[in-house]
């Protein structure tokens, strides 16, 4: 089978040419923030066909009560393979926004070791307006993989809360943070920077050009030659911002896991806002 790019991308055509190859598995990373409406819903309406839902909210750590916690190396290898996902396995990942959580799996997998991930530009609305079709219902169990998965956690790609808070004593990383204005208005992480996530996306929620994205960061003063760390509310925009950095190379940046929800918890933490 064909490899998928270096910039963790591909086309609705790339897929359309390669979606009944063995190898291939097709992930449809639906979540949506608050709400009633669950991925899953939008799963059994319409997917893209052979695709199987990864729920943001399951593969969690279980004895975390942070929301959407990277789960133990364990535990994520366990719900791997029984997606069918084992390490020789290309995963093509997307959700019904465009890109969005889709973001959050690519960087999972990545962290745990398996490169073989990319996202679908502008997921499902961009399937469906080339033509494509899709199915509904609920979907039949996907296969077994030829052996059980195996995760290899890379820690670069991961900054912990101690971590974070070295940085903000020490001011060695950049620290970026996804959400909107208004709420790193109110509080953040002391010498960060604010990039909400869609500034880096286009309205139909497609990346906008490699160069926009260098000076959407540059512009907030961020140099993209030091070491970054990508933070939000939960760790699920902060993986579009790592996964828009990785189209302009830096295949390095870690996201904060706990973010905003973990930091606005520590008693310790320190925290600055607007005046």
């Amino acid at each position: 089978m064909a490899e998928t790019d270096t910039k963790g991308m591909v086309s609705v055509e790339w897929l359309a040419a390669h979606i009944d190859d063995p190898d291939l598995r097709i992930v449809d990373a639906t979540w949506h923030f608050g709400g009633d409406r669950k991925g899953i819903d939008d799963h059994h309406e319409a997917r893209i066909p052979g695709a199987i839902f990864w729920d943001l909210d399951a593969v969690v750590d279980p004895d975390s009560t942070l929301p959407q916690a990277v789960p133990p190396a364990e535990v994520f290898a366990e719900h791997m393979t029984g997606m069918g996902i084992g390490n020789d396995t290309q995963v093509i990942v997307y959700d019904a926004i465009g890109i969005y959580s889709a973001a959050r799996v690519w960087w999972m997998l990545r962290h745990f070791g398996h490169d073989r991930v990319a996202v679908l530009e502008g997921g499902r609305p961009a399937w469906t307006a080339a033509g494509q079709g899709v199915e509904s219902g609920p979907p039949p169990a996907p296969p077994k993989p030829a052996a059980p998965f195996v995760a290899k956690p890379r820690h670069d790609l991961l900054a912990t809360y101690e971590e974070v808070l070295e940085t903000v004593e020490e001011r060695h990383v950049q620290v970026v943070d996804a959400r909107a204005r208004a709420r790193t208005a109110t509080g953040r992480v002391p010498g960060s920077v604010t990039l909400p996530f869609g500034e880096i996306l286009t309205e139909d929620k497609r990346f906008v050009p490699p160069d926009e994205i260098g000076r959407a960061f540059a512009g907030t003063g961020v140099d993209l030659e030091r070491p970054l760390i990508v933070s939000c509310g939960s760790g699920v925009t902060a993986s579009i911002l790592a996964l828009g950095l990785h189209q302009i190379g830096r295949d390095d940046v870690a996201v904060y896991d706990g973010s905003w929800s973990e930091w606005s918890r520590k008693p310790d933490a320190p925290i600055e806002k607007d005046e």
